[in-house]
């Protein structure tokens, strides 16, 4: 079924729409696929030693998740290269694949050496300058959609870099502006079976930077999945997070290695309901 919206010139997004009767585009990295009745779960970690890295990839690989993601920090000029290649080594050990996210084309050289796939940052969808960059990467690459972004926004981004060659491009629902004071950000859950009938391209969802508690994170998480996201994106604690108990809630709901396995646990079990599986990389 295909969605016409009032707003959308349909000619300006030949390659992002889906035609009538086009089945699901399929992104395979390695043994990792994102649609096709795939889950695909990718997990950021805080994690500065390789000891903590290895500890979040035993995690990370023990729940069936397939993907470490790592965030470069912009006030450590010097460690980017070491973390990011320690990364690597880390991941490779326990049979995950490695996306970095980028918040500026000046980093671009380095993801591309280190990471398996790329995500820009929630708030670079329309920096045109970082796009034009992108459009040379030969890697995957999730967009992220935020509050102040619309469709168009978000499947624009995606035609500038499928007509410039990348046909493997991942789409990210991340929030939206609340009317409620109680919440930082919200999800808008309704965009993932809307961006699935109107785009060929995978979707998945970013729940953590729209939650106020863990208990919501866990209630929104699962209603990504039964909305028909084809993978989630999630975040661990750092070490010195899970030691230390927080009076306030973040933006951002990180969680605990313990929150986050029975979490997983639950997804898992509710992706197989919705006749998805995990899309599990062989060790």
């Amino acid at each position: 079924m295909n969605i016409s919206l009032p707003a959308f010139h349909h000619a300006f997004y030949t390659l992002s729409l889906r035609k009538p009767e086009q089945p699901d585009s399929i992104i395979r990295i390695g043994e990792v696929q994102f649609g096709g009745g795939r889950f695909v779960a990718i997990v950021s970690t805080e994690a500065e030693s390789r000891i903590e890295m290895e500890q979040d990839a035993a995690a990370i690989s023990r729940s069936g998740a397939q993907i470490i993601a790592g965030h470069w920090k912009e006030q450590n000029e010097g460690i980017p290269f070491r973390k990011m290649s320690t990364l690597q080594r880390v991941a490779n050990q326990y049979g995950l694949l490695t996306m970095l996210e980028v918040t500026a084309h000046e980093q671009l050289k380095i993801c591309e050496e280190y990471a398996d796939l790329i995500a820009i940052d929630i708030r670079l969808l329309r920096n045109q300058l970082l796009l034009r960059r992108l459009s040379s990467v030969k890697r995957p690459i999730i967009l992220k959609r935020s509050h102040q972004d619309s469709y168009e926004d978000l499947l624009g981004a995606a035609e500038y870099l499928l007509s410039h060659g990348n046909p493997n491009i991942i789409l990210c629902e991340g929030s939206m502006c609340p009317f409620e004071n109680i919440q930082y950000n919200s999800l808008d859950i309704a965009a993932i079976p809307e961006l699935r009938q109107l785009t060929h391209l995978p979707v998945i969802a970013y729940p953590v930077h729209c939650i106020s508690n863990g208990n919501t994170l866990n209630s929104m998480t699962k209603a990504c999945v039964a909305a028909g996201a084809d993978g989630l994106l999630l975040e661990l604690k750092s070490t010195a997070e899970n030691n230390q108990a927080s009076t306030y809630p973040t933006p951002t709901q990180a969680l605990s290695t313990e929150e986050y396995a029975a979490l997983m646990h639950d997804v898992r079990m509710l992706a197989l309901v919705c006749g998805r599986r995990m899309s599990r990389m062989k060790n």
